[in-house]
């Protein structure tokens, strides 16, 4: 399994404001990173989607303020949530085989807490798509 590192550290001291302002330089240094990964993959004529449709991965795509320029499509396999849009961002939310067709070739994690389902298991990154998981700081898998 896969551990990643909180980014809350020194909860004892919660009530020292610095606790909460190194938190928000490490949220939006962690915002930059994708934002520019994202930008730099899109400038290189790669393909971009997204992974998983759950509240707290939407919540991340509007605060990274991607829309469907950035991101064509987001993966799930949920019936309720397919042919619908992500809320704010307006991405597309497709099935798992139409999301193939796109022939995405990045996919923003967004259910980043069950990587290693989707490493295992997924049929993108089985057929040479990749990740981009955001936490506990952005990085691509597999290389």
């Amino acid at each position: 399994m896969i551990k990643t590192k909180s980014l809350v550290s020194g909860i004892a001291n919660y009530k020292e404001i610095n606790i909460y302002k190194d938190f928000a330089d490490r949220v939006f240094a962690i915002k930059n990173k994708i934002i520019l990964s994202i930008k730099n993959l899109n400038n290189a004529k790669k393909i971009i989607g997204a992974f998983g449709a759950p509240a707290k991965g939407n919540t991340m795509l509007n605060f990274l303020e991607i829309n469907n320029k950035e991101v064509i499509a987001v993966a799930d396999n949920t019936p309720l949530k397919i042919g619908k849009l992500t809320p704010g961002t307006h991405i597309p939310i497709v099935s798992d085989s139409d999301f193939k067709k796109l022939k995405i070739d990045y996919a923003l994690l967004l259910s980043w807490n069950y990587l290693d389902f989707f490493v295992n298991n997924s049929h993108f990154i089985k057929t040479g798509g990749k990740f981009i998981v955001p936490f506990p700081q952005p990085y691509i898998i597999p290389k």
